[in-house]
């Protein structure tokens, strides 16, 4: 779809944060066989401020975060917030 932004992601899109830019709205979507065949793909509705707390859980486990994507810059002051505050 050309409306969805990755803006984290660990595992080479194993798990992945993103923002839909014509809802505007947040999901954190796994992919299916995630750690275990057979597992069905998941898809997780969550505010900006959750996405951001689990963004920063992501990269403390190895993950990264994409600073500057369309749609993002709350997302991101939080992210960047979170960081200082560790």
């Amino acid at each position: 779809m050309a409306d969805r932004t990755v803006h984290a992601s660990i595992d080479g899109g194993g798990i992945e944060i993103v923002r839909y830019d014509r809802a505007g709205k947040w999901y954190i979507e796994v992919a299916a066989d995630y750690g275990r065949p057979g597992l069905p793909a998941e898809r997780l509705h969550v505010g900006v401020r959750e996405a951001a707390r689990r963004a920063h859980a992501l990269r403390e486990r190895g993950g990264v975060v994409n600073f500057g994507m369309p749609g993002g810059r709350s997302f991101d002051i939080m992210v960047k917030t979170h960081l200082k505050e560790q």
